[in-house]
């Protein structure tokens, strides 16, 4: 069974509350990580309206190409299929990361625009049976070149992105 398999859209409820928190604005640009078959990427794109944009990266190839489709109505939408863990991720106003990490990575940070926001599931190193445990959704905000506060927004579970689960910031 492919990875791509065991994956779901989530508890919509919880992604509703993310996206309030994360307060995309008309004419934004946002990156979104982790956009599976595109479900989210669709509520960022009419967040950010005609004006705006988003860029999704996907790394499962079947999710990628299904997101592409189910998207492809939307010009202000770009899918692409690699990691959003690696560089470079471009300048944006928001990140909104659809999977945990155990903390925030440079590449995410150094992409944010002054007032930019970064928002994603903390979640622990190690849970059990060596799966990540239930975490916690952050908001993050660059409040200046360099200089961040953070925010706790929800309690959440969430798959780990590819790589990430037990990987450390430097």
């Amino acid at each position: 069974m492919p990875r791509s398999a065991r994956i779901n859209i989530g508890q919509p409820v919880l992604h509703a509350i993310c996206l309030a928190a994360l307060n995309v604005k008309e004419g934004e640009s946002v990156v979104h990580i982790g956009a599976g078959t595109g479900y989210y990427t669709t509520l960022l794109a009419k967040l950010t309206g005609q004006t705006g944009s988003v860029l999704a990266y996907e790394i499962e190839e079947d999710l990628a190409e299904r997101a592409a489709h189910n998207l492809r109505d939307f010009p202000n939408v770009t899918v692409r299929h690699r990691s959003g863990s690696e560089g470079p991720i471009q300048e944006c106003d928001s990140i909104y990361v659809s999977a945990g990490a155990t903390a925030p990575l440079d590449v995410w940070l150094d992409a944010l625009r002054p007032n930019g926001r970064l928002l994603f599931p903390l979640t622990p190193a190690d849970g059990p049976g060596g799966m990540p445990g239930a975490g916690g959704v952050l908001l993050i905000t660059r409040v200046a070149s360099d200089r961040y506060d953070a925010r706790f927004v929800s309690p959440a579970m969430f798959i780990p992105c590819v790589g990430l689960a037990t990987k450390r910031r430097r």
